[in-house]
């Protein structure tokens, strides 16, 4: 009976992109927890699944010219937490710079904004740290728009004055991010809320398609 449940589990696995990071709780609909569990743990033996930290698994995938296991990102991690537990979360602004091509400065770390208590990962020497956040501080968390906020506010706390370097290297990155509608609307109905007017006089004549007044 475990076996078939274990088949049942990897069925609705191969249902997703397989860089999907998974937890016990994407599978509540398919039984109880115990079984899940020991699914999990059968699927990680025979090699189906990787264990990319405590209560976190992942399809095990192989690099066409290595060979070797495809790394696990960060974002996938994330996503996964914010499924199993609700909770929003606020990348920090090197991280987001850095994502989008805004910098080539390397975080040492990945800093994340949640408001709950959270111990830190290690995601195959990559580590992330969780910092307890005030609410209020975390407006942009899990929004469409978060990565693009967080880098901008990245990029004007290193660069003060809107010259056209940036103005060109903020077009160029954002592209093809800014033709995701749900990008767009996140931006066009938090506009008000940017944290500065610097990002405003920025982003108003690529939203609006005006010229900046």
């Amino acid at each position: 009976m475990l076996e078939s449940f274990k088949t049942e589990l990897l069925a609705e696995i191969e249902r997703f992109e397989p860089n999907r990071v998974w937890t016990a709780a994407d599978f509540a609909h398919l039984g109880h927890r115990d079984a899940i569990d020991k699914a999990l743990q059968r699927l990680v033996a025979s090699g189906d699944l990787k264990r990319v930290a405590r209560g976190l698994y992942q399809k095990l995938t192989l690099n066409g010219i290595t060979n070797r296991p495809n790394p696990t990102t960060y974002t996938d991690v994330l996503e996964a937490l914010e499924r199993r537990d609700g909770t929003p979360m606020l990348i920090d602004g090197m991280t987001a710079a850095n994502d989008l091509g805004l910098t080539t400065a390397v975080p040492a770390k990945i800093i994340v904004h949640t408001s709950s208590r959270r111990s830190e990962l290690d995601i195959e020497g990559q580590k992330i740290i969780f910092r307890n956040t005030a609410p209020s501080k975390l407006r942009w968390a899990g929004r469409p728009a978060m990565r693009l906020v967080q880098a901008l506010q990245w990029v004007y706390d290193h660069q003060t004055e809107l010259d056209d370097d940036i103005v060109h290297r903020v077009r160029t990155a954002f592209g093809v991010f800014l033709d995701v509608e749900d990008v767009k609307e996140d931006l066009i109905k938090g506009f008000s809320a940017l944290p500065s007017a610097w990002m405003q006089d920025l982003l108003r004549p690529i939203l609006f398609e005006t010229k900046s007044i």
